[in-house]
């Protein structure tokens, strides 16, 4: 197909001609899914940005100038889709307590003794003790059964933002906590 086939099949389009859109869609899926997937790691994410990719070109067929290809058009829109999606999805780094990070790790995956962790590593395993439920449920599904932040927000169905602002809170909660117990400054 030629640009002058892609008008064609754009005007039937334009007409609510859906069958006609799809041979584009046929035409073109393969760029636009291999663009993505070359891009991004996950790749279910890639084939449902593709898939977007045309929705959107068809819900704005009418924004589409004829004098133009339609390939590079469908695939600005699949590259924004994919900033926008990364944007979203990058995570916020809210927090820069390392060391209270790499000490729950330790405390929760390897629930070492407390004379191996030393004094702050008996008192963030007892800060982690008192711990609420909801808040000792995220930090296993974190830092034990290595959930991500994204999958996260999509499981507990909150945003991601909100997600990072919890983790940072019990992290900070923890670190007060630890030295509280320790009498750290």
């Amino acid at each position: 197909m030629t640009i002058a086939d892609d008008n064609h099949w754009l005007n039937k389009a334009r007409r609510g001609d859906v069958k006609a859109f799809s041979r584009l869609v046929a035409k073109y899926q393969g760029d636009v899914r291999y663009f993505l997937a070359s891009r991004m790691q996950d790749l279910d994410e890639a084939e449902d940005l593709a898939q977007e990719a045309f929705i959107v070109a068809f819900q704005k067929l009418n924004e589409f100038s004829q004098d133009k290809a339609f390939k590079p058009w469908v695939m600005g829109i699949a590259a924004n889709l994919m900033r926008n999606y990364m944007r979203k999805a990058k995570p916020v780094l809210v927090d820069e307590t390392n060391e209270i990070e790499r000490l729950m790790e330790s405390a929760i995956e390897k629930i070492a003794s407390v004379d191996s962790m030393g004094s702050r590593g008996a008192a963030l395993k007892a800060c982690l003790d008192e711990l609420d439920g909801e808040y000792k449920q995220l930090l296993i599904m974190h830092y034990v059964e290595g959930y991500t932040v994204g999958e996260l927000t999509k499981q507990l169905q909150v945003k991601h933002s909100t997600m990072t602002m919890r983790l940072y809170r019990i992290r900070d909660l923890l670190r007060k906590c630890v030295t509280g117990k320790t009498g750290e400054a």
